[in-house]
């Protein structure tokens, strides 16, 4: 984030002119802190007001704020009149600077902004959208909203192809390293973004750093971000491919809580979608697994950890290596 100053001269029009501001610097999102200035011409939509109300004359800009973005802008604002009445509402095309006007914009440039037709209100309203750079992630992933892979479980996410790893170092590793050093949060603004920041430490991480002690690094990060989504319910406004990814921190955890967690998501994603059932089965899986030993014995050696004979012993089984 940072802040850029603007300074309107006479004869300008303010909304025009911020969103304007807005597209001149390839913004998809922005917000106006304050401006100060005068006006010689508004047009206010009080609250409950169908049309505009016009003012003319001297008029003080006292306050504005309101947030930018490339298909509009949502601007509120106070006035005063040459008698020191005050007056506010929403800005609509037709607010004509008099003198001068000066106004500060913090620009977001790791966010997206738009604005849609609300069923509720009858209105286009605000939709906060994933950043370009977790949507890239996004997209990878899953595909391209309206493309065939969109929405269907893709069998390159859980084998060993070193292609596909090859593909997710070339493109994502300084993302990946930048979640694992603790940054991205502000993908968190959205649900989809916390989603992208979760696919970067809970599975790019695998395929990147694969048979690597650096394939775990992030699954703690990855494990917070899951259970923050859970606990507001957010997972579930994601589509059942989607919601799998979500719960997959906590089927990797080795932890026995966080495995009883895996299966009470899966067995309620494979209630939602009957086709879940195999990823139901791997929940349980799991969590077997740590019930009886407290880990994951495969990772015993790429940690660095000493196996139990019972665990040597495991591991001979197919099936237990995940």
């Amino acid at each position: 984030m940072y802040t850029l100053p603007l300074r309107l001269p006479p004869g300008e029009d303010l909304r025009h002119s911020l969103e304007r501001f807005l597209l001149d610097r390839d913004l998809s999102a922005a917000h106006v802190l304050g401006a100060v200035g005068s006006l010689g011409r508004a047009r206010l939509r009080l609250p409950g007001a169908a049309e505009p109300e016009q003012l003319q004359g001297d008029l003080t800009l006292l306050t504005l704020s309101g947030t930018l973005s490339p298909d509009g802008a949502q601007l509120h604002m106070t006035l005063a009149d040459s008698q020191g009445r005050v007056l506010g509402g929403q800005v609509c095309s037709g607010c004509i600077v008099r003198t001068t006007l000066e106004a500060l914009v913090l620009a977001l440039p790791q966010h997206r902004l738009r604005r849609e037709p609300d069923a509720a209100t009858g209105q286009k309203e605000l939709v906060v959208l994933p950043g370009a750079m977790a949507q890239e992630v996004l997209d990878f992933w899953f595909g391209k909203p309206g493309s065939p892979p969109h929405g269907e479980v893709r069998n390159v996410w859980f084998r060993q192809d070193p292609v596909f790893d090859a593909e997710v170092m070339r493109r994502f590793r300084p993302h990946i390293e930048a979640a694992l050093r603790g940054a991205l949060r502000e993908w968190d603004a959205t649900t989809r973004g916390t989603l992208g920041r979760i696919l970067l430490l809970d599975q790019m991480t695998r395929n990147a750093f694969r048979n690597t002690p650096r394939a775990f690094e992030g699954d703690a990060q990855a494990l917070e971000a899951a259970h923050a989504l859970v606990r507001r319910g957010a997972d579930r406004s994601l589509n059942t491919v989607e919601r799998w990814f979500v719960y997959m921190p906590f089927q990797h955890a080795e932890d026995l809580a966080c495995q009883d967690e895996s299966v009470r998501l899966f067995t309620r994603l494979a209630a939602d979608s009957p086709a879940m059932a195999e990823a139901l089965d791997y929940a349980h899986r799991h969590r077997r697994v740590i019930e009886r030993f407290g880990r994951f014995p495969h990772r015993n050696e790429i940690l660095g950890r000493s196996s139990t004979e019972e665990e040597l012993a495991f591991l001979q089984q197919p099936g237990s290596r995940f």
